[in-house]
């Protein structure tokens, strides 16, 4: 999922989506799994399918659910023009469109930071004015009125901008592995509450879990998880 927000990354995801495909994999869009569910046989996946309600009971399941994106904390940071980063790289990559004639990238030094880097050098590549406002600076102030005009910084930078991408490290979305009884833990570094797997990224009780859900690390590592995973449950059924 997060490819669709990477220089390249979409003719990465529609070439990895045809290698499902030659694999023999059914692929459900539009489809959305509302939680799982206990029952007298292991339990069932409730999916939301066109105008119906799909129960599917399989052998193992590999959850990779990803992550949620999140806002940094300052005044006025629902303003209209502060937006996800990875939600500005997805309009860049994916859709084609510039996500405002004048960017600035916050980030905190985290986990992220690598990805607000890339951002940052895609949009000045595709002609879009940016700014990259990293550690030890940070927001003072949001200016505007209605819409954003630009950011005031604790330093006394004024950087002029009509939109704010805000690169925070993502939290996983834990929500289905939990209802599966999987265990989570709180990782800071890795944005949230993540899911415990082991070596082979099973976890426990059932299944398999892999990518941001496991804690955000960017999609290299997100990718390397999958593999791990896809290759363990395979011999697992």
């Amino acid at each position: 999922g997060s490819l669709h927000a990477e220089p390249g990354g979409r003719a990465e995801a529609r070439a990895l989506a045809e290698r499902a495909d030659r694999a023999g994999a059914e692929r459900w869009h539009g489809a959305l799994a509302l939680g799982f569910y206990p029952d007298d046989h292991g339990g069932c996946l409730a999916v939301r399918r066109g105008g119906g309600l799909e129960r599917i009971r399989a052998r193992t399941y590999i959850v990779a659910t990803g992550s949620h994106d999140q806002n940094a904390l300052f005044a006025d940071n629902d303003r209209p023009g502060v937006i996800a980063a990875r939600a500005a790289g997805r309009l860049l990559h994916r859709h084609g469109v510039r996500p405002g004639e004048r960017l600035a990238i916050l980030h905190d030094g985290g986990r992220a930071a690598p990805f607000a880097t890339r951002l940052f050098e895609s949009l000045t590549s595709a002609g879009v004015p940016a700014s990259l406002v990293a550690p030890p600076r940070t927001i003072g102030r949001v200016r505007g009125l209605r819409e954003l005009s630009g950011l005031g910084l604790d330093d006394g930078t004024r950087v002029p901008c009509d939109t704010l991408a805000v690169a925070q490290t993502p939290a996983p979305a834990s929500e289905l592995a939990r209802q599966m009884g999987a265990e989570v833990t709180l990782d800071a570094a890795g944005g949230g509450f993540r899911v415990v797997t082991a070596a082979d990224q099973r976890m426990s009780p059932r299944g398999f879990a892999c990518g941001d859900v496991c804690g955000y690390r960017g999609p290299d590592t997100a990718a390397e998880d999958g593999a791990r995973a896809g290759i363990a449950a395979a011999e697992a059924s």
